[in-house]
């Protein structure tokens, strides 16, 4: 008799917890990536090329988040052509993909021409617009709001203008922008007023077009605005430049540690972990 109503005990408490509802609680990233998930066409200045390859700053932005130890979520539109193999490393690798939506169609692909130190971005012609493939902050999982960091990659200067607007309003956040529309004489007004939004700005040389890329200081200083406080000057194989309140103020030792670092597979380091 005992041992029935032992059993009749254990039925009666898994009937119980099955009947409660779940309250698992959304996890949120430290760092929230919005970009593009591109499809890359790559040729190089010797005739070598690379085909279908995964691309898209995003990619890179959420693994370099995880190698510093981040939680990370990606915010994208995914293309059914885009390497599932690609998805599935970033899955392996503790990256959030639950902010990424599927287009149900092809997504955009772009040619990557390089040129030396400059490269010319080309999208295949009858496929979705840069912004189709863009992410926008209404389709941000509610819980993601409350990251501590957001990093805006290259994107049509109207998507980044809107989200940088939106993210700027969440109290405490870390917001960075790596631009995808030039830095040019006719944009530098444009790039002031939505930069005044962002904490840090990322801009590699060939996506300066005013001033000096040897030294950009004078360029950088005509952003100065709002709350932008660090700029990161992308190098390429020289490595970058931190720049900090738009004047230089790391020591020599400092400076080549982050040109190492920005040397490597990852472009340049996460904005969270400045």
């Amino acid at each position: 008799m005992r041992g029935l109503q032992s059993r009749a005990a254990r039925r009666n408490v898994r009937r119980h917890y099955a009947r409660r509802p779940s309250k698992v609680r959304p996890v949120t990233p430290d760092l929230v990536v919005l970009g593009n998930l591109l499809v890359d066409d790559m040729v190089f200045p010797d005739g070598r090329t690379r085909m279908a390859e995964p691309g898209g700053a995003t990619l890179y932005a959420a693994l370099g988040a995880r190698l510093w130890g981040l939680a990370a979520g990606v915010a994208s539109v995914r293309g059914d052509d885009y390497p599932a193999s690609a998805l599935d490393a970033l899955t392996a690798r503790g990256v959030d993909l639950s902010g990424v939506r599927p287009l149900g169609r092809p997504g955009l692909r772009t040619w990557l021409l390089y040129e030396g130190a400059r490269r010319q971005v080309i999208h295949h012609l009858d496929l979705p617009s840069h912004a189709e493939v863009s992410p926008t902050a209404a389709a941000l999982p509610p819980s993601w709001r409350r990251a501590r960091a957001f990093y805006l990659a290259p994107m049509p200067f109207d998507v980044q203008r809107e989200l940088a607007l939106d993210l700027s309003r969440i109290p405490g956040a870390f917001v960075a922008l790596d631009p995808y529309r030039l830095l040019t004489a006719d944009s530098v007004g444009d790039w002031r007023e939505v930069v005044a939004e962002v904490d840090a700005l990322f801009l590699s040389e060939d996506e300066l077009e005013v001033g000096s890329r040897d030294e950009p200081r004078a360029a950088l200083r005509s952003l100065a605005s709002g709350r932008l406080r660090f700029v990161l000057f992308k190098r390429g194989a020289r490595g970058g430049i931190l720049y900090a309140g738009l004047e230089d103020t790391l020591p020599r030792s400092r400076k080549r540690e982050v040109r190492a670092r920005s040397s490597g597979v990852i472009p340049s380091p996460s904005p969270a972990a400045t």
